[in-house]
């Protein structure tokens, strides 16, 4: 179980660089400041 909740904190990590990349360029402003 720890080791299932390691890699998904990597793969949420992983992707929430991703998204907050990509909201950055597609999104208004206004959702930033949420990020």
């Amino acid at each position: 179980m720890k080791g299932a909740a390691i890699g998904h904190a990597n793969q949420r990590y992983k992707n929430g660089r991703f998204i907050g990349i990509t909201e950055r360029l597609l999104l208004p402003p206004s959702r930033q400041t949420r990020l």
